[in-house]
């Protein structure tokens, strides 16, 4: 996410002039250059000086100069073949994640560059596309280098805020990826080292390392007093160690025996490669439920508590837990202490446990993980892994951001436009195959720019994760960040000419720009259509959860609704006169009021992000008292440069029950 201070302003900041390594145009009479731009080319022809440019033409990219507000940035394109390129319409695209051209926005005519012989357009989102005019020169000749320079909204202070995977193409060839920009390495971006590249502005702190302050960090670190090698993350509430004694668990001859929690007991059994037995006295790891004692008055969670005890001297493990995930918790710190034995290689190999009492259980009850899928599609096996290292650490909640601006990724049989549509990204002037390029995933689905999960596949990790004692709690964000969702319904409509679920108002002329530069990703909160598309999304994910993990916590999104979404909106005219609402602050105030009664019938808790529940003046809006306790709020905008430091407490004191997010990990108060 963007901070919302990067919404459009206006700024004046000169753009530096240009210089351009072409042979002068002189070398050429008028009319030489008059009838160069009258020929055209084939589409075979065309194709060919495409491919060419793909193969040979070398992009270097760097930051000028960041200020408060605008970043100056330049691009230069070196033909670095042997061709010289004549003159026809070709598009360079590019990727940026800051405004370009903020101060001229919106420009469908283009934005000048150099003279007005080049022009910038904005695609959408992050993508642009750089053209000639027609009075540009009539030749790229062979090592001419064009030089792009221009500005941007927001620092731009490493160069990993670039992505790769830019593309040439024209109206009538096929794009083709410029090889100097492809795969991830960034190779074609400039090392940051100046000040004004590394720095946000004239008042920023921020120095850059030098191999001195590495060298002394690293030294400091390496003094420090080592962590026990029997370490537990995150640290159980107590342990009480053993001594030196230990015992050897080895797969000949123990057994794990559950009275109780046998789904946990047989997880740890198969990871330590145990049988399992109904019984046992001596070597054996029993799993028993019992109450686990934990300090009077705490606000631990009792439900997620258990006990270990390891005991050498009788050659037992005892695992005891008030309710299964405290059982799959103790599983979990019994493989963290896992070692090797090798102290005799003659015999079997086993696992040597260090004698030790643990008592343990969680001081949050939310402990989350979001995956963000929508930019950056990932397989359902990455996903499964993901899972298991959640478990690992006794995370329990996976936030499913499935859907965004840039895909959808969740099967619904009854939407098909939405994943055999909005779940792809590629170059498409049609409008019909997939949604635009974002975020360097370049002009063919066969990246990470596409894919989805079926219904299957959705189950299937449903299914994984309630086994690891993790709740799936599905995101599909609106009002904002909705793009896909808009784009998908609106190629129904113009395949069916049935409006029931179309997301916007066709006769609403409101301009704006959302965070991520977006002018049309805000679903409209004043026509039907948009809550009953919601209702099927929702019945849906009822459906796929009933039978294996019942759906009791949606996360609604709300975040960064761009200023001026709905402003010329005739249906949203109606909707204030009808309900006396002011602005698009009420507006969003209905939205969520009327979402959220949606889910309270169906007795649901439901996450939205921060901002969504915040006013003009960044205080909470007022929760009725029958919703609180059912409504968490995901603060990530808590900055303190930003002087919203204050925001988890606000939002808590007024009722909400808070996430803290830092990056993508998410913390529960």
């Amino acid at each position: 996410m963007q901070s919302e201070s990067f919404l459009i302003e206006e700024f004046k900041f000169p753009v530096p002039p240009t210089t351009m390594s072409r042979q002068e145009k002189g070398k050429f009479s008028p009319q030489e250059i008059e009838v160069m731009r009258k020929k055209s080319l084939s589409k075979q022809e065309s194709q060919v000086y495409v491919n060419y440019m793909a193969d040979n033409f070398v992009i270097n990219f760097t930051v000028i100069q960041n200020s408060a507000r605008t970043c100056i940035k330049k691009f230069s394109i070196y033909n670095a073949g042997q061709r010289n390129i004549p003159s026809f319409f070709w598009a360079i695209y590019f990727y940026d994640n800051g405004k370009v051209g903020h101060n001229s926005f919106p420009y469908p005519r283009g934005l000048p560059v150099d003279n007005s012989e080049l022009l910038i357009f904005h695609e959408a989102g992050n993508l642009y596309r750089l053209s000639p005019t027609e009075k540009f020169s009539p030749y790229i000749n062979s090592r001419d280098t064009i030089e792009v320079p221009y500005e941007s909204y927001g620092p731009h202070v490493s160069r990993h805020y670039s992505f790769p995977n830019w593309f040439v193409s024209c109206d009538i060839c096929s794009p083709r990826i410029l090889k100097s920009t492809a795969g991830e390495d960034l190779s074609f971006v400039e090392t940051f080292s100046k000040p004004q590249q590394l720095k946000r502005n004239s008042r920023d702190l921020y120095r850059a390392f030098t191999a001195k302050d590495r060298f002394s960090r690293n030294s400091a670190a390496a003094k420090a007093p080592k962590p026990s090698v029997h370490s537990v993350i995150p640290t159980p509430l107590r342990v009480d160690a053993g001594g030196e004694e230990s015992l050897v668990v080895t797969p000949s001859d123990w057994v794990v025996s559950a009275k109780d929690f046998v789904e946990e007991a047989s997880l740890l059994a198969g990871k330590l490669h145990l049988k399992t037995a109904k019984s046992a006295t001596s070597k054996v790891i029993t799993f028993s439920q019992g109450k686990v004692k934990l300090p009077k008055n705490s606000s631990l969670s009792i439900s997620e508590a258990y006990h270990i005890y390891i005991n050498p001297s009788k050659n037992t493990i005892e695992v005891t837990a008030n309710e299964a995930s405290g059982a799959f918790y103790a599983a979990q710190t019994l493989l963290s202490l896992t070692e090797k034995d090798r102290s005799d290689t003659s015999k079997e190999a086993g696992y040597k446990f260090p004698g030790m009492n643990i008592t343990d259980a969680p001081r949050f009850e939310y402990r989350g993980l979001m995956l963000d899928v929508s930019r950056n599609f990932v397989q359902k096996a990455t996903v499964l892994k993901l899972l298991d290292l959640m478990a690992t650490y006794k995370v329990n909640k996976f936030h499913f951001h499935l859907t965004d601006d840039d895909a959808w990724r969740l099967e619904i049989p009854e939407f098909p436009e939405l994943t055999k549509y909005a779940s792809n990204r590629c170059l498409d002037p049609s409008h019909e195959v997939c949604l635009p390029p974002s975020l360097g995933s370049g002009p063919f689905v066969n990246t990470s720019g596409s894919g989805f999960y079926t219904v299957n596949d959705y189950k299937e990790i449903l299914r994984y994760a309630k086994s690891r004692h993790i709740e799936v709690i599905p995101e599909i964000d609106v009002p904002g960040h909705a793009r896909s969702a808009i784009q998908a319904m609106e190629l129904r409509y113009r395949r069916t000419k049935n409006s029931m679920y179309r997301l916007i108002d066709p006769d609403d002329r409101s301009r704006y720009l959302s965070a991520q530069s977006y002018t049309d990703d805000a679903v409209n909160p004043c026509v039907d259509g948009t809550y009953q598309f919601f209702k099927v999304i929702l019945r849906n994910l009822q459906e796929l959860h009933k039978d294996i993990q019942p759906l009791t916590f949606y996360m609604l999104g709300g975040d960064e609704v761009a200023g001026g979404a709905w402003e010329k909106s005739p249906a949203c005219a109606d909707l204030k006169q009808k309900h006396e609402l002011r602005d698009y602050h009420d507006l969003k105030k209905f939205f969520f009021k009327r979402m959220m009664e949606e889910l309270r019938q169906e007795d649901l808790t439901f996450g939205l992000w921060g901002d969504a529940v915040l006013d003009k003046s960044l205080n909470p809006n007022p929760l009725e008292e029958g919703m609180k306790g059912k409504v968490y709020t995901y603060s990530w905008s808590n900055v303190w440069e930003w002087k919203r430091g204050s925001l988890a407490y606000k939002l808590a004191n007024a009722g909400y029950k808070v996430s803290t997010c830092n990056l993508n990990l998410a913390n529960a108060a």
